[in-house]
């Protein structure tokens, strides 16, 4: 498991227990399995972390990116948890949350497509691969550009409008 916030409150020797318990869990062993589940339930903030896909999935191109580099690995994390700390409001809605979420992935994933276009210019790349990466980039941009998108609507949505009749006339204030 990936070491985050939530694992903070728990104690190394239940993480290392979990952690040891995968193996057989995974493989199916109705008894690890059970003693995963005890384990886990004794740790509700263990079950958001392994059932957290979309973190597992933000991991994995954090991993793919950084490889075996430990350094870049961990700066890559706390820049897409400052980032995401920047986007989010005082008092989010869960799906403000969620909405956060896709849009530091995202970033991420724009700039992940942006460097692998780079490197391969500095190789030197044939038309048909350049036309990859360009389509590669516009499509993590497009993604990127409607989470931020998303995130507007869900921010104006949630926004209370004061509706003020005066007369015969409507007046309609958003704050």
């Amino acid at each position: 498991m990936a070491e985050t916030k939530a694992l903070a409150t728990v104690s190394e020797a239940v993480v290392a227990q979990v952690n040891a318990l995968l193996p057989d869990a995974n493989a199916g062993n109705p008894g690890a399995l059970a003693e995963l589940r005890s384990a886990l339930d004794a740790h509700p903030e263990l079950w958001g972390e392994v059932g957290n896909v979309a973190r597992q999935a933000e991991l994995a191109l954090v991993r793919a990116v950084a490889g075996h580099n430990g350094v870049a690995k961990e700066a890559i994390i706390r820049r897409l948890d400052t980032l995401r700390q920047e986007l989010a409001r005082p008092a989010p809605t869960p799906l403000e949350l969620l909405v956060v979420d896709r849009v530091v992935v995202g970033w991420l994933a724009v700039a992940v497509a942006e460097g692998a276009y780079h490197q391969s210019l500095e190789r030197g790349i044939h038309h048909a691969d350049d036309e990859f990466h360009q389509r590669r980039v516009e499509r993590a941009q497009r993604r990127y550009l409607a989470a931020i998108k998303a995130l507007a609507t869900v921010r104006r949505l949630g926004v209370p409008a004061l509706q003020v009749n005066i007369g015969e006339k409507q007046i309609n204030v958003a704050r």
